[in-house]
């Protein structure tokens, strides 16, 4: 299966592979731990990954890839591990209750 990033008008797209998907993404993400997870997010998920082991061996080799990057990559492919947790998280919504009770707290 392929991505399709859009570039700048709807004729012109680029097909890509997830695993230029996540060379992209650690480009776009460099220091920036927030985007990063989110970009795993698109290819990682309860119960599977769309990146094959060699996907993740090649992506852990390369340069692109900080050392954060890198290291986050591997946990976060892990089933059980608390950075497959973190970045399964993304698709949670927020317990809105939760979030006002903890304002209250803070606020008062």
């Amino acid at each position: 299966m392929v991505l399709k990033l859009k570039v700048t008008k709807v004729e012109d797209w680029i097909v890509m592979t997830r695993y230029d998907f996540m060379i992209n993404a650690a480009k776009n993400s460099r220091y920036k731990a927030k985007p990063w997870f989110r970009y795993l997010r698109e290819v990682i998920f309860e119960d599977h990954t769309y990146l094959t082991e060699d996907d993740i061996e090649n992506l852990l080799n390369l340069t692109e890839l900080t050392a954060f990057q890198k290291v986050t990559l591997k946990c976060a492919v892990q089933i059980g591990l608390p950075t497959h947790a973190h970045v399964m998280s993304f698709n949670n919504s927020a317990n809105i209750e939760s979030v006002r009770k903890l304002t209250e707290e803070v606020n008062s």
